[in-house]
């Protein structure tokens, strides 16, 4: 696995998927860790970071959290465009998976 870059490598603003490979954040802060399948050279494309996840409310102790399940695309922006401060944005389908309405 390679490491996310640091503040020197370029910024990244816009939106961009990621793909969900854990939800059992070690720092206890809610976050899921996603993958960047576009991110990395041709040799290692499994460039990871935990990414906080956004919310229509979110308060101490109260607020609305929806886990999206591993495997699961995302959508993602990055905190002044820095891709180690992801932020889950939303889902989205990408084709593999069924959408809930035929």
């Amino acid at each position: 696995m390679m490491a996310v870059p640091d503040g020197s490598a370029p910024s990244y603003f816009g939106v961009y998927p990621a793909i969900v490979t854990d939800l059992v954040d070690p720092d206890k802060l809610g976050r899921v860790e996603v993958r960047y399948p576009w991110l990395g050279d041709d040799g290692d494309r499994d460039v990871r970071a935990w990414a906080t996840l956004c919310s229509p409310y979110a308060d101490d102790g109260q607020g609305l959290q929806i886990l999206p399940e591993v495997g699961s695309q995302v959508v993602v922006g990055f905190e002044a465009g820095n891709p180690r401060r992801p932020y889950v944005l939303g889902s989205a389908w990408n084709g593999r998976a069924a959408t809930p309405i035929e």
